[in-house]
């Protein structure tokens, strides 16, 4: 018997949990959707980069300088973005990279991925470019 004062435990019901879990998952699903057309949580769709900027918290000017240093539209930029994603990470996870496997393999690592990066980048510029 539970003591005064205190709520008794509800039993655990297996078959329950597992309905409730299969019913969450369509709201799950639809924040996933939601944030794959607005990353940010920032609707671009207006133009208004002011408004976006003030959004973000950014400087107004981001987008100008950005666009100014990415002549070649979008194609540029997402070249740069993958070259980014590729190359080898923060010295951080290098070293903890030269610590597991040695240095000569970390180095040898760290040149691989920004090789492969440049690699990428550039065929997909070209690709895109043409």
């Amino acid at each position: 018997a539970a003591e005064e004062g205190e709520p008794e435990e509800e039993a655990f019901e297996f078959w329950a949990g597992i309905g409730e879990a299969f019913i969450s998952i369509p709201e799950g699903l639809s924040g996933i959707f939601g944030t794959l057309s607005d990353p940010m949580g920032v609707s671009m769709i207006s133009g208004d980069e002011a408004a976006v900027a003030e959004e973000i918290e950014a400087d107004d000017q981001i987008f100008s300088a950005m666009r100014s240093r990415f002549t070649y539209g979008g194609a540029q930029a997402y070249a740069y973005l993958l070259f980014i994603l590729i190359y080898f990470p923060c010295i951080a996870a290098l070293g903890a990279i030269v610590r597991e496997i040695g240095k000569g393999y970390g180095w040898l690592s760290m040149a691989y991925l920004t090789v492969l990066a440049w690699i990428v980048a550039t065929l997909f510029f070209q690709i895109v470019v043409g």
